[in-house]
Parts: structure tokens; C-alpha cells; sequence
């Protein structure tokens, strides 16, 4: 479904190494400890303004969180799980929920509207390009 609008996707690159990620999401779990990053992040209020930290995509298949796939691939189905991506674990999940959110305020009137924002989103937060 997607496909159409992405021709580009199956282009060929000289390698991966052309591609970075340049902001990272930061969920804090614990007021008090600003380094704890581990589990879910329980909430989207939790996550503080990105900061810059240049890193090489990796593919949510890697990832040790059974969730991380199911999440990309119902948010982004047009992004496999085996495509290097920036977004991890607390993008994916507070993605989900918010495209939920959003599914609620558009899919009666203009689900094209919805599928429009999910695909600027999805490569906005995911894509390394």
C-alpha cells in the first residue's frame, strides 16, 4: 500500500555507513536518576527534549524487546524490522499508542489524513536518511 509512495525505498546505497542518526529520545524513569534508561518508559510526558548524539541506525530485529518489532510494524508497516532504523525502544511504544490516539480522531473523517501523518512521522523518528 505504501510502495507508491516511497520509490526510493529499494534504491541501492553505497553502504550503510552513509547513513546516521542524529537525536536520541530521552525517557526519564526516575527523577532522581537521570541515567536509568532501562524498561518502558511509562509515559510520553516523560520523554524531554531529544538530544544530539550521532549513532549508526540499527535494525529492530536486533533489539532484545519482543515488543520494539510488533510496535514498528503497526506503526510503520512500510518499515521492515530488519531495516536499520533511528528510533528505539520508548519511540516505538509511545508511536503506538499515540497513532492509537490518533486513528480515534481521524479514521472516520479522513483516514488518509491519519495515514498521512503516521508515514511523516514514521520517517521523521525512524528513518536514517
Amino acid at each position: 500500500m505504501y510502495d507508491q509512495f516511497f520509490p526510493a525505498k529499494n534504491a541501492t546505497k553505497a553502504s550503510d555507513d552513509e547513513n546516521t542518526c542524529l537525536w536520541d529520545a530521552v525517557c526519564i524513569r526516575d527523577p532522581d536518576d537521570t541515567s536509568n534508561r532501562t524498561g518502558h518508559c511509562p509515559s510520553a510526558s516523560y520523554i524531554f527534549n531529544p538530544i544530539y548524539n550521532p549513532h549508526p541506525p540499527v535494525p529492530t530485529s536486533d533489539s532484545t524487546d519482543d515488543k520494539d518489532e510488533a510496535n514498528l510494524s503497526s506503526a510503520c508497516p512500510f518499515i521492515s524490522v530488519d531495516d536499520p532504523v533511528c528510533c528505539n525502544s520508548d519511540d516505538l511504544e509511545i508511536t503506538a499508542v499515540n497513532f492509537q490516539s490518533l486513528d480515534a480522531v481521524f479514521n472516520s473523517d479522513c483516514p488518509v489524513c491519519a495515514t498521512n501523518l503516521k508515514v511523516m512521522w514514521c520517517l521523521y523518528a525512524c528513518s536514517p536518511v
